[in-house]
């Protein structure tokens, strides 16, 4: 069968591929995280996120060979999932990335004279994972359903990147990476 242009041009705008720039991410923190937070920022925190990535699903292989001798193959073992990555815009009071500071501190306790906790001592599982939901949506559509719908299990802030300053920025605007770990991800059908 001989390779048509015009049908492959035909299906391609027919189906129209999703941009990469209309999406969402959304965060269900458990409630000892809240008082993290500023009133409302939570909410507001899907509008501080300019990008995110979806995360990579791969499996863990064992490698085998068939018969005990021979050529090796790979057989697949569990699912592995690459951490999340969201990069925010700081606000003018820097309270979205004091909120993720204070949620990886949260977790382990970095700071030696906090007063609430011991130095290096880690938080209850239950008391620092959150849901985050990633919705991506198809620009010509009127919906309000994604065409892609991810929900990242048990997440955390695992951990947050270097930020760049430089005085020869100054129509910048400061942005900072957030890494997050989490169990399992499932899609919305």
């Amino acid at each position: 069968m001989a390779f048509n242009i015009q049908e492959f041009r035909s299906v391609v705008l027919e189906n129209d591929p999703i941009r990469p720039t209309n999406f969402h991410v959304r965060f269900y923190p458990p409630t000892s995280i809240l008082p993290l937070a500023p009133a409302g920022l939570i909410n507001e925190l899907e509008f501080w996120g300019e990008a995110a990535e979806l995360p990579l699903l791969q499996h863990h292989t064992w490698q085998v060979q068939k018969w005990g001798y021979g050529a090796v193959e790979d057989r697949p073992l569990i699912p592995v999932y690459q951490e999340f990555r969201v990069t925010f815009i700081a606000d003018k009071a820097g309270a979205v990335w004091r909120f993720f500071k204070n949620w990886q501190k949260f977790v382990v306790e970095n700071d030696f004279n906090s007063g609430t906790k011991s130095q290096y001592e880690l938080a209850y599982r239950d008391e620092y994972l959150a849901d985050v939901q990633l919705q991506i949506y198809d620009k010509n559509t009127t919906s309000t359903e994604p065409s892609i719908s991810v929900t990242m299990i048990e997440a955390f802030p695992y951990a947050m990147g270097s930020t760049r300053l430089d005085w020869g920025l100054q129509n910048e605007i400061m942005r900072f990476p957030v890494s997050f770990r989490f169990k399992n991800w499932i899609e919305a059908t």
